[in-house]
């Protein structure tokens, strides 16, 4: 699904060449959870960066579902982005103007396979799936942290994409909202999806299948 063939990326920072991923050789499978673990600095949402086409490596092949991504233009890359890969940030940059429902729908905008019916009962399954439908009318400044992350999850999903990659989802949570994340991740990927989650919380392992350290930038043990 996806695989990095010696991915490495580095940093000019002050004329001082900074390396951030050093080598780096995994593939990721559908229908697991991984977690990425490892100290600030050791190269994590680099990595992520690059798994979701955020980022481009200084050296190195990432390919996704058997397709060498380094001669990817940009509209490319955006469709890859669009239908295979959804993605959740720790900030949940939901829209403040729009309720839970029209921020969920937000990325099926521009979504023209799609008829508005069909639309509106993937939003609806997916509040249904989070557990939010009672929410389904509530701005963004009426929810809690957890609730704000849940619809920033569905809003990732609505493409149904086949990744999902987050960038330390729970860093603002408490203990019972960041287990709830964790265990809706553990859902999606016994459904199907290839999850990948950078966190520093301890309790990510209870729910992952694999967990990668990453130490200055190299993969150290899994």
């Amino acid at each position: 699904m996806i695989e990095l063939n010696s991915i490495s990326k580095k940093f000019l920072k002050s004329k001082k060449e900074i390396i951030a991923l050093n080598n780096i050789n995994f593939k990721f499978e559908l229908g697991k959870f991984y977690a990425i673990m490892g100290n600030s600095g050791s190269g994590k949402s680099t990595l992520l960066n690059i798994v979701g086409l955020l980022d481009k490596p200084t050296s190195g092949i990432l390919c996704i579902n058997d397709t060498d991504t380094s001669m990817f233009n940009e509209k490319q890359n955006n469709m890859i982005r669009l239908n295979e890969i959804g993605y959740v940030f720790q900030e949940c940059y939901l829209c403040e103007n729009l309720n839970v429902f029209e921020n969920i729908m937000l990325p099926l905008m521009i979504n023209k396979k799609l008829s508005e019916k069909e639309k509106i009962k993937i939003v609806n399954d997916l509040l249904n799936m989070i557990n939010l439908y009672n929410r389904i009318n509530h701005f963004p400044k009426e929810l809690s942290g957890g609730e704000k992350q849940r619809v920033a999850i569905a809003r990732s999903l609505v493409n149904n994409p086949r990744i999902i990659l987050a960038d330390e989802p729970t860093g603002n949570l408490d203990k019972n909202n960041e287990e709830m994340i964790f265990s809706l991740f553990k859902k999606l990927a016994n459904i199907g999806k290839c999850v990948i989650v950078v966190s520093h919380s301890e309790f990510i392992k209870k729910y992952a299948d694999k967990i990668l350290y990453l130490d200055n930038g190299i993969i150290r043990g899994d």
